[in-house]
C-alpha cells in the first residue's frame, strides 16, 4: 500500500472500530507522528472520506467525523437494498456452481468464528466483516464491472451507518438472523430463482433499518 492507502485505512479503522465517534476531531499532527507519515497522504485520504460523507472537512476548524441523520440512514439503506438485489439477482442467472460452494464455506467459516466470540463488539466486527466479504464475493461472480463500479465506492459508507446508526450492542441479538438470511438467499441462487433473490436481499438490506427505527 503506498501511503495515502495507509492513512485511509488507518482512519477507517479508527472509526468503525469505534475509536473515533461522530463529532470526534481527527488529529492530523498526532495520526501523522502515530503512523510516521507526512501530513499530505492523511489529507488525500480524509478528502476520500468526505466524499463517502463518513468525514466532514470544516474549513478554518479542520475534519470531524460525520454524525449521520437517521433520514440519511434510512434512504440510503433502500437505495442500496434496490441495487445489491440487482446484482444478486444477476447471479442467481449465471453464477457457476463452484462459486456459489466457496460463499457457501464462507458463511460457514465466518459463523464458526462468530459463534467462538466473547464480546458484542467482537462478534459485530466479525459480521461486518464477513458481510462485505460475502457481498464482494457475490459480486466477483456476477463478473460485472459496471455493477462493481456502482456498488463498492458505497460500502464503506454501509459499514460507517452500520458501525455508528447501529452500534456494536443493539446490532448483535441480529446476527444470527443476518447469518441465516445470507445463507438462505444462496439457496434461492442455487435454485436459480431469481424472484426470490430479489426479494430476499432488498429485505436483507433493509432489515438494518429495523435497528435504528
Amino acid at each position: 500500500m503506498n501511503r495515502s492507502e495507509i492513512a485511509l485505512e488507518a482512519i477507517r479503522s479508527k472509526i468503525f472500530s469505534g475509536d473515533l465517534r461522530p463529532g470526534d476531531n481527527i488529529l492530523i499532527p498526532s495520526l501523522a507522528k502515530e503512523l510516521g507519515i507526512s501530513r499530505q497522504p492523511l489529507n488525500e485520504a480524509l478528502k476520500q472520506l468526505a466524499s463517502m460523507k463518513i468525514v466532514e472537512i470544516i474549513p478554518q476548524v479542520g475534519s470531524v467525523v460525520t454524525t449521520p441523520k437517521k433520514d440519511d440512514v434510512v434512504n440510503f439503506l433502500y437505495i442500496f437494498s434496490a441495487i445489491e438485489a440487482a446484482i444478486f439477482s444477476r447471479v442467481a442467472e449465471k453464477a457457476q456452481l463452484a462459486e456459489l460452494r466457496n460463499l457457501g464455506e464462507l458463511i460457514a467459516d465466518d459463523y464458526k468464528k462468530w459463534t467462538e466470540a466473547i464480546t458484542d463488539e467482537d462478534k459485530s466486527e466479525i459480521y461486518r466483516r464477513h458481510n462485505r466479504n460475502f457481498h464482494t464475493g457475490v459480486h466477483t461472480a456476477a463478473g460485472s464491472s459496471v455493477m462493481t463500479d456502482i456498488s463498492y465506492p458505497l460500502w464503506d459508507r454501509m459499514d460507517f451507518y452500520i458501525t455508528v446508526a447501529i452500534g456494536a450492542h443493539s446490532f448483535a441479538p441480529r446476527l444470527p438472523d443476518a447469518f441465516d438470511e445470507h445463507a438462505e438467499i444462496l439457496s434461492a441462487m442455487h435454485s436459480k430463482d431469481i424472484k426470490k433473490v430479489r426479494q430476499l436481499t432488498e429485505l436483507h438490506v433493509q432489515s438494518f433499518i429495523k435497528e435504528i427505527s
